[in-house]
C-alpha cells in the first residue's frame, strides 16, 4: 500500500529511545529539532511533555496531583511529535515497538493525495490553576483533568474566544483496483490556540 505525502519507518532500539525520555532527554538522533510535544499513555493516565533544548518538561513534574510519574513499565504507547514527523512507540507484551513518520516534501504527487489536517478542541472549559512553565492544569464539569502544555486563561476558555487545540495530519492512499482514496495513516502535529466563535 502507497501512503501519499509521508515516508514511513520502523524504528530500531526503541528500548534506548524509551530509557532516554524516561531520563528527561530527547533521542535527537531519531528525532528533529522541530519536534516539540510528547503526548504519554500510561496505565494509570496520561502525561504531557514540552521539549526544552536536549531535555522534557513533563507534566507529572509541574502537576505531580494529576499526571502520573513518568514510568516504563507503566507506558502504553507515546508520540513525540511536531510540524515534520512524528515518532509513535507502543507496547507490544513485554516489549517497545516504534514508527517514525516523516512528512514529506515531494512536490510531484496528485492533489487528491494532499494530507488532511483537522483540530480537535482538548478537554478544559476552565482553568484549575494557572500557567506555570508553560502548562495549565484544566478541567471540566464532569471532574476531568489534565495539564496540557500551552498556556490558556479562565477567559480565553469560557467565552471560547481562544481555545487550546490538538492538530492531527491524515495521510492518504487509494486502491488501485476500485480507485476510492481513504485515510491510511495520521499523526500528530501539534498544539495551539484558537477562537470558535
Amino acid at each position: 500500500m502507497q501512503v501519499f505525502g509521508c515516508s514511513i519507518e520502523d524504528v530500531r532500539d526503541v528500548e534506548d529511545t524509551v530509557g532516554l525520555i524516561v531520563k528527561g532527554k530527547v533521542p535527537t538522533d531519531v528525532i528533529r529539532s522541530s519536534t516539540r510535544w510528547l503526548l504519554i499513555h500510561q496505565d494509570d493516565g496520561v502525561l504531557w511533555g514540552l521539549r526544552e533544548n536536549d531535555g522534557w518538561k513533563l507534566s507529572s513534574d509541574i502537576f505531580p496531583s494529576v499526571s502520573p510519574t513518568l514510568s516504563s513499565e507503566r507506558i502504553l504507547q507515546m508520540r513525540l511529535f511536531g510540524d515534520e514527523e512524528e515518532l509513535l512507540v507502543w507496547r507490544d507484551f513485554d516489549q517497545f515497538r516504534g514508527r517514525l513518520v516523516k512528512d514529506s516534501t515531494d512536490k510531484d504527487q496528485p492533489q487528491w493525495a494532499e494530507a488532511i489536517d483537522e483540530s480537535f478542541i482538548l478537554l478544559g472549559d476552565r482553568v484549575l490553576q494557572s500557567t506555570k512553565e508553560g502548562f495549565t492544569l484544566v478541567g471540566n464539569a464532569s471532574g476531568s483533568q489534565q495539564a496540557i502544555p500551552i498556556h490558556c486563561t479562565n477567559d480565553e476558555l469560557r467565552n471560547r474566544n481562544s481555545v487550546p487545540l490538538l492538530t492531527i495530519r491524515h495521510f492518504l492512499t487509494r486502491d488501485s483496483d476500485t480507485g476510492c482514496v481513504r485515510i491510511a495513516l495520521t499523526r500528530l502535529v501539534g498544539i495551539s490556540k484558537e477562537g470558535t466563535k
